[in-house]
């Protein structure tokens, strides 16, 4: 069922010229393209402004009798709309391009179909005013799946703040016996994460011995367990009892408990390193990485000693924090310096070792893993810091605290707003004033960043206040009744001042006591997460999004305008019936017009480096197949790409859809084609907008199944995510990739604005585009950028013809009545013989 690129267009190749291409590999199917002449018109995108120049030129096409010339129709965005909107009208009159041409051309304006599609020229809202019905109903649309959005999300919000208060009180709880043994699984983890990191070291192994994934699952991931679980040692015990066993006492016998447990883990640290270090050595014998281990055993000792000394001066620290603080300052600092302390580690080791033959990488290769770590150290800090400190500091202080916090959402609404391609609009009316450009792109991620630690800070004070406080309140008096110290939280320390602690300590009941705020956390940690598991399992990404009511709106305007004997449903003029199958619109052999609508399939992590800056890719949706060029899937060893059947697929609205699948529908394509706005939206993405759009619900794009992906037919079938609870996570922190079950698409101006590259990959001899996007000042840029794309992926150049005579709108009179409002290029295929170079035509209103 799945094909690669070359299978895909060799297809598409004998659908559009019914001619069977010769050879079996790519360079065949180009040379035969470019021997047959294809011609494509390209509808840019660009919105309503766009579809109503795109009309335009379709009704000029069409009254010379040229639109029906054309071999393909490339459309993007709003060029969709009119894309769509005649595909939609050739697919009434049975595929008769001369009827079309004939309406489209008629002198009787209120007879044809052009005259249905001005009543929708409000597509989104067509009765216009501020208490307008249409107006007021998207109004509860967008309100109404906003609320469902916080639905989704606040368990999995809360979800995540829990996991922070669980791992505080996780070090309340285990001030007492068990921390010898968390000592013991904190050492083992950091001894096989330096057993690994010694043995994956460049120059200690041979070349490609090691996979990133290995490193993350045997050197990262070890190292952050430790750093994670050191912390849970050097809790002070709320029963003032001992904890630690008498061969403990006898190492260390003139210290205090707590600096026993301080002085026990730096023992611990050190003999880890030492055996994961010797371990290491032993593993490689008496080969050249084994002879570097003993030249730098020194290097490595040093380097240990002084890390060692980090630890304790932290640990230290810690104990000097008064008992109502400690956990929390642990929770949220205390990875963080263990980590920083193994990059510490890491830097002097690097800097005293005797290096072998591969000095660079090894430095590179260090410091690389050093910046993973130090990364999560430092992510968790901030994100643990919004969760707790923030909580005890709106206890502590107050109203101002929650005052602050709470004008802090306001961020969010403007952030949102930023992160709509007005901005864009916003750029280029400070440009034309000549105040320079604003960096809006830090403005938007600066606010989401604010309304982001607002929303976790009153997460996290609302759980840890009223859901866990009558709980953690309840502790305190029983432990005071019963003679215990109890263990102190920023939240409760002032209630434990209410009770008068008896002068004789009852034992046996002090550990049961202990143990009711951690089971209390853990409880509401596992409810949460059977929630979020509920939630990934029946929950629809796409179905509470703006996409279905944007698709809506755009049907009815541009597909319902084009079919004659319309039955709308009277109340709301909405048609089912408007809507057809895209694999429906496939004709006989040899069809003009074929559609490729094009959409952007994004990427914000993972892929090639070269195209790391786009985080996205082409994605695109015809009546015989969707898929992308450059996905890895089905045979991509003679060709990559990665394409299914459109009849196949993301037809099916859920699991229980008793409706026939037909596959994707013309509406969705185009609504997916001109989905502007979205968390996940090409070059512009941005983790920290993402959030803020997500919630707000400014998202128009859809979460479809992965072409590439070993996905079966069913699911395949489903126009939803095939691991629901990933694509809410990616929604949320802005992460698509193209190796999950489920890809994010979106507007195809996030990748090409013009619809052009894709023409270029066809070998098309004569392209006709037009621009109809927001460029005033007439710089190019959606040109320039397919240009630039086509020549790094395929080699291809356009070169245009001098003079360039298109008036910008701020031009002056003289200059507009020399314009000439297109321009000519000649397109230079790499595989092309002399004389089969192609032509383009570019057309810009001015």
């Amino acid at each position: 069922m799945r094909r690669s690129r070359l299978a895909a267009l060799r297809e598409e190749f004998r659908h559009v010229t019914g001619v069977d291409p010769a050879g079996d590999n790519e360079a065949g199917l180009h040379r035969a393209a470019l021997g047959q002449n294809l011609s494509a018109l390209c509808l840019s995108g660009g919105g309503i402004r766009s579809a109503s120049f795109c009309l335009g030129v379709v009704q000029a096409l069409a009254r010379t009798r040229l639109l029906g010339q054309f071999d393909y129709l490339s459309t993007v965005s709003g060029g969709g709309y009119i894309g769509s909107w005649l595909q939609r009208l050739i697919e009434t009159t049975g595929g008769d391009l001369d009827t079309v041409q004939k309406a489209l051309s008629a002198s009787e304006p209120d007879s044809s179909p052009v005259a249905a599609l001005r009543n929708y020229t409000r597509y989104l809202s067509p009765e216009g005013g501020l208490f307008s019905l249409d107006l007021w109903t998207d109004l509860v649309l967008w309100l109404r799946n906003t609320l469902l959005t916080w639905v989704v999300y606040a368990p999995l919000l809360a979800l995540a703040v829990t996991l922070a208060i669980f791992y505080r009180t996780t070090i309340w709880a285990a001030a007492g016996p068990t921390q010898p043994i968390l000592v013991a699984l904190a050492a083992l983890a950091l001894a096989i994460s330096t057993f690994s990191t010694a043995r994956f070291l460049p120059d200690h192994r041979p070349r490609g011995y090691a996979t990133p994934g290995q490193i993350t699952f045997y050197a990262y991931a070890p190292a952050v367990a430790w750093a994670f679980l050191g912390p849970m040692t050097q809790g002070d015990n709320p029963q003032g009892a001992t904890v630690w066993p008498d061969w403990a006492s006898h190492l260390v016998p003139r210290f205090a408990e707590d600096a026993r447990s301080t002085y026990l883990l730096l023992v611990a640290y050190f003999i880890a390193l030492s055996l994961g270090y010797a371990a290491a050595a032993l593993a490689h014998g008496r080969d050249r990485g084994g002879g570097l281990f003993r030249l730098n055993a020194l290097a490595w000792l040093a380097a240990s000693v002084v890390s060692a000394g980090i630890v304790y001066c932290g640990a230290a620290l810690a104990h000097a924090i008064p008992a109502s603080d400690q956990a929390q300052a642990l929770a949220v600092f205390g990875p963080l310096w263990l980590l920083g302390a193994a990059g510490i580690h890491t830097a002097i080791y690097v800097g005293f070792r005797r290096d072998g033959g591969l000095l660079d990488l090894d430095r590179e290769w260090f410091a690389r893993l050093s910046a993973l770590k130090l990364r999560t150290g430092a992510l968790w800090a901030v994100f643990a810091c919004a969760c707790l400190v923030l909580s005890w500091a709106m206890n502590r202080h107050g109203a101002p605290v929650k005052a602050g916090l709470i004008g802090s959402l306001a961020a969010g609404p403007a952030g949102a707003w930023l992160g709509k391609q007005a901005r864009s609009q916003v750029e280029a009316l400070v440009t034309r004033k000549g105040a320079g450009r604003l960096p809006f792109n830090l403005l938007a991620d600066v606010l989401a960043g604010v309304f982001l630690i607002a929303v976790i800070a009153l997460f996290g004070f609302v759980i840890d206040t009223y859901l866990l406080g009558s709980i953690m309140q309840e502790t305190i008096a029983d432990q005071w009744i019963r003679g215990c110290q109890p263990p102190v939280s920023p939240i409760t320390s002032g209630l434990a001042q209410r009770f008068n602690p008896p002068t004789e300590l009852i034992e046996p009941y002090c550990e049961e006591s202990l143990l009711q705020p951690f089971a209390a956390v853990l409880a509401l940690f596992l409810m949460l997460l059977a929630v979020a598991w509920l939630i990934g399992r029946f929950v629809n990404v796409n179905r509470y999004t703006m996409h279905a009511v944007y698709r809506n709106r755009l049907t009815r305007a541009f597909l319902g305008s084009a079919r004659a004997g319309r039955h709308a449903e009277p109340f709301s003029e909405f048609d089912p019936a408007d809507n057809v199958p895209l694999a429906g619109l496939k004709r006989g052999r040899a069809q003009k017009l074929f559609p490729v609508i094009n959409m952007t399939l994004n990427q914000t992590y993972g892929g090639a480096a070269a195209w790391s800056d786009r985080k996205a890719l082409a994605f695109t949706a015809t009546p015989l197949a969707c898929g992308a060029p450059n996905l890895g899937g089905a045979d991509e060893r003679a060709s990559p790409g990665a394409y299914v059947p459109t009849r196949l697929y993301a037809g099916r609205e859920s699991p229980a859809d008793p409706g026939q699948n037909d596959g994707l529908t013309l509406a969705t394509a185009m609504a997916i084609s001109g989905a502007a706005v979205s968390p996940n939206w090409g070059y512009h993405s941005s983790p920290l907008t993402a959030f803020i759009m997500t919630l707000f619900n400014v998202r128009l794009g859809a979460w479809l199944p992965n072409p590439a992906a070993p996905l079966s037919a069913e699911k395949l079938a489903l126009a939803m995510p095939p691991d629901r609870l990933r694509s809410l996570a990616g929604d949320l922190l802005g992460v698509s990739t193209t190796t999950d079950p489920a890809i994010y698409l979106s507007d195809g101006g996030h990748f090409d604005n013009l619809g052009l590259y894709e023409m270029l990959r066809r070998r098309c001899r004569l392209i006709l585009v037009i621009d109809a996007g927001e460029d005033g000042s007439c710089t190019y840029q959606d040109l320039g950028n397919a240009l630039r794309k086509a020549a790094i992926d395929m080699g291809i150049t356009v070169e245009f013809q001098a003079p360039w005579r298109i008036a910008a709108r701020t031009a002056g009179e003289r200059e507009r009545q020399e314009a000439l409002g297109f321009l000519i290029g000649r397109i230079e295929y790499p595989d092309a013989a002399p004389g089969e170079e192609g032509q383009i035509l570019y057309l810009k209103p001015s």
